[in-house]
């Protein structure tokens, strides 16, 4: 058993801890494009470290997720874990402990070596804890030499006092290191052992319905042979009774297989919500966005239960194959079941057209109703009362009748197993009337029945299925949103305009709509220095609020680099890349939440805030103008504001966005076209404080 000291990383191989442990834990593709990044100085600090954990792990296509572990609860937590890494801190320094895995009260440690070992649980419990139990040690030694415990006491009782004492404290520092919800979906897939669950159910329920098959099967040949004695008649109940486990732990593994890729999808489809590029949803309304959030629960929904619906048909469908081949006119019996098997198939086709009918016609139903809702449409009440409801019986009446035609459809794909049923029975018949054996009978009969069950469930699975694949076409773009493909990092030096005096610098940016013929930017180049102003104009449709939205990291350019600080967006990452540019959109691209003044104001910056950011929220308030608007304010910072609460102006909103955007501190400020909403007074004292207090500000706006 190893030490923990031996297993430590040290913090100048921390980048080199992030990249081994990602590789010897197979969390996908884990290799940089670059050197290893390399700790410096000023990634020594609490929130630092984490900063730099986590933009290394960005770069190999990972998610370091920071957690607090309590320190009564850090043992057990260390078991669960794994694949982590552990800030230590021991007597000789601090470093880092890479978790592999756990068994028992053992942790598998990746050594810096490169070498795999186990430690115990206490060991490294002990180390994460020692910062907040050191100071208490000599306190709790010196009272227990007092009570004269012996070793084995004084142990539990100096544990109990230790957890007495820092009840409600966190232990050291950890981050959960795991593929990033953006990796391929077959990773993450496989993360879950959701192949191995899913073989099992296959095997379970292959044991199941064998099991089912010999108990009959016992049964019958005992009953066409005219002695059931004892024996037969205790083998068929134990098969039935055995059958009962099988379908409780196939029911157990479909419940898991449920969990798992329920997760994994959901965790894809929010990855994918938050990566849509804003101009895939723009001309979408209320209504169409909450019908994608409804058919993303169609595909989870229907997407499982057809899945599990194809695997146990498929398996009935192979045995009754089986089952058939050893009855009487066996031929005949398969060549109906297969033609049967492509009448299914032909009869999902019909389904799937008639099926997609309605599924548009009641998408449109609900964005009308949504948009009639909340879109606040005044052609309804100009119009004269007996006109405000044209069309709405026609669009009912349509959708009525392509709800008649799917289910029509869905009732033939039920009736399929019927139809099999009866044609095998009358195989039966003439295999009866021809002499055929009674056992040959009987096990075709049993054939006919399991085979009746296999279609009822692949019915059953068609239609979930074509469900899902009709509801693919809205939830396909967002899951493909979610997949991020890593791109070369652009690092300092990549050209000249990123040396350290540059705040932001681009070279090249190029920038095309989708559907349109020409880019809107072109071999676009731009560079600011901290302190540095810029006013970028142009006529509408030149592309100024495209490249505000690019500068911001609303948009990824085509072609070309761009860099802040001298790194692009992939080595910042989103959250660190919105904290050095800050972006004041379009008026109406903009807008308050109802909820208070305060939380409009510091909802980029900090929630809740902190003691002193009120204070500076007001200032920077005053500062821009809206002094008498809190003077007026019953009450003031904590006013309700919005929709539903205190009304603000045109010039009131476009000063609390500006504010809002400077509260984050940001290096550069982007004004789009910002200020037409104010006097000339008050336009040139929103720049005036913009200019104050942003590093860098560039304002768009018209010639």
């Amino acid at each position: 058993m190893s030490t923990v000291a031996e297993m430590r990383w040290p913090f100048e191989r921390l980048g080199e801890c992030v990249e081994r442990l990602g590789s010897a834990a197979r969390l996908g593709s884990t290799e940089l494009d670059g050197p290893t990044p390399r700790p410096s100085a000023r990634d020594r600090g609490d929130g630092a470290r984490g900063a730099f954990v986590e933009r290394t792990a960005r770069r190999l296509g990972l998610e370091a997720q920071p957690v607090e572990a309590p320190h009564a609860t850090l043992g057990s937590m260390l078991r669960a874990m794994a694949p982590a890494i552990v800030r230590v801190e021991q007597e000789d320094g601090d470093g880092f402990l890479a978790l592999l895995g756990s068994r028992g009260r053992r942790l598998r440690l990746l050594a810096p070596d490169g070498r795999r070992r186990w430690v115990r649980v206490e060991q490294v419990r002990a180390a994460a804890a020692h910062d907040l139990e050191a100071p208490l040690a000599r306190e709790i030694d010196a009272f227990l030499d007092s009570c004269g415990l012996g070793r084995p006491a004084r142990h539990r009782a100096r544990q109990a006092l230790v957890d007495e004492r820092l009840r409600g404290c966190s232990s050291g520092e950890c981050w959960l290191l795991r593929p990033s919800p953006g990796a391929p979906f077959s990773l993450h897939l496989r993360r879950l052992a959701v192949p191995r669950y899913a073989l099992a159910l296959v095997l379970a329920r292959l044991v199941q319905v064998a099991l089912l098959l010999g108990s009959w099967w016992v049964l019958g040949a005992g009953v066409l042979a005219g002695h059931l004695g004892l024996g037969s008649q205790l083998a068929w109940a134990l098969m039935l009774l055995s059958a009962i486990p099988c379908d409780l732990l196939a029911r157990w593994f479909q419940a898991q297989l449920s969990l798992r890729v329920g997760a994994a999808l959901k965790r894809r489809l929010m990855a994918g919500v938050l990566r849509l590029s804003p101009d895939s949803i723009r001309h979408q309304g209320a209504g169409q966005l909450l019908g994608r959030v409804i058919e993303s629960d169609t595909l989870e929904t229907l997407g499982l239960s057809g899945g599990f619906f194809v695997v146990l048909g498929s398996v009935e469908l192979l045995l009754s194959l089986a089952v058939l081949a050893g009855g009487a006119r066996p031929l005949a019996q398969l060549v109906v079941l297969l033609a049967c098997v492509l009448g299914l198939a032909l009869l999902g086709l019909r389904y799937l057209v008639r099926r997609r009918a309605w599924t548009d016609t009641r998408m449109e139903l609900t964005h009308d109703l949504v948009e009639l809702m909340i879109g606040h449409r005044t052609r309804r009440t100009q119009q004269p009362i007996e006109r405000r409801h044209e069309g709405e019986d026609e669009r009912l009446s349509g959708y009525a009748r392509h709800a008649s035609a799917m289910d029509h459809g869905d009732l033939w794909l039920r009736l399929l197993s019927r139809i099999w049923l009866l044609l095998s029975l009358v195989v039966l018949g003439s295999a009866f009337v021809a002499g055929a054996p009674a056992p040959e009978l009987a096990v075709s009969l049993g054939g006919a029945l399991l085979a009746q069950g296999a279609l009822d469930r692949l019915a059953a699975a068609t239609g979930n299925l074509l469900g899902v694949a009709i509801a693919w076409r809205q939830v396909g773009p967002i899951f493909h949103a979610g997949h991020h493909r890593p791109r070369p990092m652009a690092l300092p030096g990549a050209f000249d305009d990123t040396r350290p005096g540059r705040a932001l610098a681009g070279r090249g940016l190029s920038f095309q709509h989708a559907g349109r013929a020409q880019p809107v930017l072109h071999d676009v180049d731009i560079g600011l220095a901290p302190g540095q102003r810029m006013l970028i104009e142009g006529p509408s449709g030149a592309g100024k609020s495209t490249l505000a939205s690019i500068l911001a990291g609303l948009r990824e350019p085509d072609q070309g680099v761009l860099l802040v600080g001298g790194l692009d967006r992939d080595a910042l990452g989103f959250d660190a890349w919105r904290k050095h540019v800050a972006l004041v959109p379009q008026f109406h691209d903009n807008h308050l939440l109802t909820a208070s003044l305060a939380f409009n104001l510091m909802m980029g910056s900090c929630w809740p805030p902190e003691p002193d950011a009120q204070q500076r929220a007001i200032e920077l308030c005053r500062a821009l103008g809206l002094g008498p608007l809190l003077a007026r304010m019953p009450a003031g910072m904590a006013q309700i504001v919005g929709e539903s609460g205190w009304h603000l102006s045109h010039g009131e909103r476009s000063r609390v966005f500006i504010a809002r955007a400077l509260l984050s501190r940001p290096d550069v400020l982007v004004l789009d076209e910002s200020l037409g909403a104010l006097d000339a007074a008050n336009q040139r004292r929103a720049l005036d404080c913009a200019a104050e207090h942003a590093g860098c500000l560039v304002v768009v706006a018209h010639p």
